[in-house]
């Protein structure tokens, strides 16, 4: 299986760590952030979830244009 890297709005596609204030606007947290950024964090939990589920035979990322079923 091929696990494609997710599309995020271009404010979460960052290494920071964003949070949503009372009046629905987007922050930042002040000198924090992610070791990535979001989208290839995603990607990888879910490569490591289906590999560790043990219930798919291949799971690779999009990248490394294997081809999948």
């Amino acid at each position: 299986m091929a696990i494609l890297r997710p599309d995020v709005a271009a404010g979460l596609d960052s290494e920071r760590i964003a949070l949503t204030q009372p009046d629905g606007t987007m922050d930042f947290y002040a000198k924090a952030s992610y070791p990535d950024r979001v989208p290839p964090m995603v990607q990888q939990a879910l490569l490591d979830g289906f590999e560790a589920s043990g219930r798919i035979d291949a799971v690779a990322p999009e990248q490394a244009a294997l081809h999948a079923d």
